[in-house]
């Protein structure tokens, strides 16, 4: 057999920090079917796809047919083709090609243990790359949560507004503006603390793993303020000398890639930052070096900083840090546009 993938190379990757408390979560992707593809036998020309070495078949496929529709289950994994350009020669060779949008439907035993995904695409096709080939792209993962923990913060703020001098059959009326006042200020400094997320970057080991040098500030939708700080060094009154440098690099408010770099960092913080969002989210990448080497080591690989930060020093002795914002308070709900509500007090 020929094949563009096979035993030892199909592409694959492992996505970490996936929720673990995720109710489902949702892998979309498109596959591209380029040139003759046949479905007849003996060619069965196919593709499957692997979560965690769990191999599911998702079909053969054919230049002449229109896939769309299909649907499968196995291993506890579901998919679906939600859509298919029609067969038409778009590029490559003479014959004809196709894009699918596939979607997978994972349950939580893939993840909740670990927090990790590890996804392949294996392509299985019956003659040289010159005649058919196959491509991925647009790969997604959505988490999906059961909102039953939203309730019940919104339970709680509303049994803290009945105050004792009410009286025991009284209807209290509040109104959006007073839902807002008293319900999103809690969630919204709840979420803070929960927004953010280290994404696992090239090896490093600083001296204290547990600092996290980034805190939000606000969250707007379009944009999140944060404040960067140095906790690594520097924080004892025996050895106040901090770091030789500190880099944020971020896609600032106005679309534009934006290094900040600071010099001699002292401990405390260093300095508040806007960043620009992008489907919600916002990524901010920090690299820190230390030139005595007492703080950061990257044993393994060394650290790749752009010179937009003026990566100066021994990269050995640097680290790079990434986060994910998010730029709206995950814990709040729009509550903008709900009518006034009865409250009954009881005894």
């Amino acid at each position: 057999k020929k094949s563009n993938s096979g035993s030892g190379i199909d592409p694959f990757k492992i996505y970490h920090l996936i929720p673990q408390d995720a109710a489902s979560i949702s892998l979309e992707f498109d596959f591209y079917e380029i040139d003759g593809w046949n479905a007849v036998s003996p060619r069965d020309d196919y593709v499957c796809i692997a979560i965690d070495d769990i191999a599911i078949n998702l079909g053969r496929f054919d230049e002449h047919l229109n896939e769309s529709g299909r649907r499968g289950y196995d291993h506890g994994l579901s998919y679906a083709i939600l859509g298919s350009s029609q067969p038409q020669n778009i590029g490559f060779g003479p014959a004809r090609d196709q894009i699918h949008h596939f979607t997978v439907e994972i349950p939580p035993s893939f993840y909740e243990d670990d927090g990790e995904l590890r996804i392949m695409f294996q392509v299985r096709i019956n003659d040289g790359v010159e005649n058919e080939s196959a491509g991925f792209d647009n790969i997604r993962i959505i988490a999906h949560f059961d909102c039953t923990t939203t309730r019940r913060l919104e339970e709680s703020i509303f049994s803290s507004l009945l105050t004792p001098s009410m009286g025991v059959d009284e209807p209290v009326v509040l109104g959006p503006s007073d839902l807002m006042d008293s319900k999103e200020a809690p969630c919204k400094e709840a979420s803070k603390a929960i927004d953010v997320s280290a994404i696992p970057m090239e090896k490093c080991v600083p001296n204290s793993a547990d600092v996290r040098p980034i805190e939000i500030i606000s969250q707007s939708g379009d944009s999140v303020t944060f404040t960067v700080s140095q906790s690594w060094k520097g924080c004892e009154e025996d050895d106040p000398a901090g770091i030789s440098w500190l880099a944020t690099d971020f896609v600032g408010k106005g679309g534009e890639l934006q290094c900040s770099r600071k010099t001699s960092v002292a401990c405390g913080p260093v300095e508040m930052l806007s960043a620009q969002c992008e489907d919600g989210v916002a990524v901010v990448d920090i690299y820190a070096f230390d030139k005595l080497g007492q703080v950061f080591q990257s044993p393994e690989k060394e650290v790749f900083v752009p010179l937009a930060c003026g990566p100066r020093g021994d990269t050995k002795k640097m680290c790079h840090f990434r986060y994910m914002l998010q730029c709206s308070p995950s814990l709040c709900n729009d509550i903008d546009n709900r009518e006034d509500h009865k409250v009954l007090r009881g005894s």
